[in-house]
């Protein structure tokens, strides 16, 4: 996909950048897909950013059961994240399906993706 950017934007690999562009969609539905990639020491690779008390937090929802405690851990984590701040959002991903008023159960996933397994006309 073209960049929406005026110029390209250099990737995390690029070591001498200030500002670098990356991407992922988490593949299934719990916060723990989107913020393991932060994780140590993974992420000082590409974010160069490392935080143990992210990791800790993290790592022990890892072995969670109880979803009330994983779930009060992931707000701790996002909000270790947001007062660091190693990423930003540059832009969004976008797509577009239309369906005809008469097709019925069209849906799309979580993910964007559109799914006819469903669908019927009428």
């Amino acid at each position: 996909m073209a960049s929406p950017l005026p110029r390209p934007v250099p990737t995390a690999d690029d070591l001498g950048a200030v500002l670098a562009r990356n991407g992922f969609t988490g593949d299934y539905s719990d916060p723990i897909g989107n913020l393991e990639i932060f994780l140590s020491p993974q992420n000082v690779k590409t974010n160069r950013w490392s935080n143990a008390a992210f990791d800790q937090l993290i790592n022990v929802n890892h072995q969670l059961t109880s979803q009330k405690q994983r779930m009060a851990n992931f707000v701790k984590a996002e909000q270790i994240l947001a007062a660091d701040m190693p990423c930003i959002p540059i832009y969004y991903y976008t797509s577009r399906l239309m369906v005809k008023p008469n097709v019925k159960n069209a849906i799309r996933t979580y993910l964007g993706h559109p799914v006819f397994d469903f669908a019927y006309v009428e």
